[in-house]
């Protein structure tokens, strides 16, 4: 019982010392794409996707701050292929979407200025593990034949670690006493090679661009 009213004392001056801890929930829109190190036969494009996750801020008195929290991202591409007749002729394309969902865990840190409204800048490392990976088609004709939208799923064959850098700028804004309003745009780059588990494939690295949006609550007052 006493450990436990020191860890809370402890805890509580951590809270009031002039710094400000914050708490949050952040949704935003992204695009990715990926780079490789062969030639391929198929014209890559940016795929949409989602993230959302819980983040803490911790922002000195200063000009720096820390990041860190927990992000479910999905990340991907989209291709068409245009397959032939016997006789040599393009048929209609086929869209196809490679889809990668990653659970993240980013460390950030930055600079801010401003107090009402703060504008900042950060950069950090974003360490993640595969939670599903499939490829998918959207329906199709070809030679006559329709055939149906699919998704073949991946996972088992996509290495389960990839490591991202990040660059971040965007603002903060109060919203009230206790809330802060928190928009930002973040370029995301893999520097962990992620391949299939076939060593004959094609490395790829992942990279994009997300929005995000966000709300943060403030544990300890303001000085």
């Amino acid at each position: 019982m006493k450990n436990l009213l020191l860890v809370g004392l402890l805890f509580n001056s951590i809270l009031l010392t002039g710094q400000i801890h914050l708490i949050g929930l952040d949704a935003g829109l992204n695009l990715t794409n990926f780079v490789t190190n062969q030639p391929i036969n198929f014209d890559r494009k940016f795929k949409p996707g989602f993230s959302a996750g819980l983040d803490y801020t911790y922002l000195s008195k200063g000009h720096f701050f820390f990041g860190t929290g927990i992000v479910y991202q999905q990340r991907g591409y989209s291709y068409e292929i245009f397959p032939t007749d016997p006789q040599g002729n393009f048929k209609n394309s086929i869209n196809l979407r490679a889809n990668f969902h990653y659970l993240g865990l980013p460390v950030k840190i930055g600079y801010k200025t401003g107090e009402d409204f703060i504008m900042f800048f950060n950069v950090g490392l974003v360490p993640a593990i595969i939670l599903n990976a499939n490829r998918s088609v959207k329906e199709f004709e070809f030679n006559g034949v329709k055939y149906p939208k699919n998704r073949i799923d991946a996972t088992k064959f996509v290495e389960t670690f990839d490591i991202a850098c990040l660059a971040e700028a965007g603002g903060i804004f109060k919203l009230s006493n206790q809330y802060k309003l928190t928009i930002s745009i973040q370029y995301q780059n893999s520097i962990e090679t992620n391949y299939f588990k076939n060593k004959n494939s094609n490395l790829i690295t992942h990279y994009g661009f997300t929005t995000n949006f966000g709300v943060r609550y403030i544990l300890n007052h303001k000085l």
